[in-house]
């Protein structure tokens, strides 16, 4: 039998392995968030929004249609406050029911953030044609739809409509405190909250409000 040099096939077993780990993150699978906005809703583009989503290889895992207030409105968009917009903004998102829905793909946050389009409906339908912006909305805050912008938002606006609903969120939750390098308390406030919300709505409402003032991040999506 033909002997290999060792150097040889130690080369070979480190490049079968780093094969498989680059693999295994190219392949990893991914949740975010898909809202259907108000003017989505009103317009009765929801069955065709849906079915693009089913088509462009999304899995839909959960999905809850609720009429925001106020309070949660307010909640959710909390870090565009500050905003000149933001009056109108809370006022669109509470003048109708909207659909939430856990969507999950390889790469899906990317993925659903490319296929929505750009945040401005008039310039999506010019670059992006196909995109569901183009599709529904009708201008930068009337869009139609929202898709969480990273995974530490993703993480965070699921657990605002649905708490705790599997444990692959709560694996998303740990891969985030290493992801964007937030300290291990705020880590260790959020694993502990994730874990222990219960599932009444205007309850978990109350939680998520302790959530968002350790985790609320930046972000460029309405």
């Amino acid at each position: 039998m033909r002997k290999f040099p060792p150097f040889l096939v130690l080369s070979i077993v480190l490049c079968f392995h780093n094969f498989r780990s680059t693999s295994f993150m190219a392949l990893k699978r991914e949740r975010t968030l898909a809202m259907i906005k108000p003017d989505g809703i009103y317009g009765n583009f929801t069955d065709r929004i849906k079915q693009v989503i089913l088509e462009n290889g999304f899995f839909i895992v959960q999905e809850l249609m609720v009429q925001l207030v106020v309070e949660n409105a307010t909640l959710f968009y909390s870090e565009h406050s500050a905003k000149s917009f933001f009056p109108n903004l809370v006022e669109y998102m509470t003048s109708g029911p909207v659909l939430a829905m856990v969507i999950e793909k390889t790469n899906g946050i990317s993925e659903w953030r490319a296929l929505i389009g750009p945040t401005d409906a008039g310039k999506a339908r010019v670059s992006h044609p196909h995109s569901i912006r183009a599709m529904c909305g009708s201008s930068a805050q009337r869009n139609c739809v929202h898709g969480s912008d990273s995974a530490l938002a993703a993480a965070r606006e699921i657990l605002f409509f649905f708490g705790d609903i599997s444990a692959g969120l709560f694996y998303l939750k740990l891969a985030n405190c290493a992801y964007v390098s937030i300290s291990l308390q705020k880590c260790a406030v959020a694993v502990e909250l994730h874990v222990g919300l219960g599932m009444d709505w205007r309850g978990h409402r109350r939680q998520t409000n302790r959530l968002l003032s350790h985790m609320t991040v930046e972000h460029d999506e309405l």
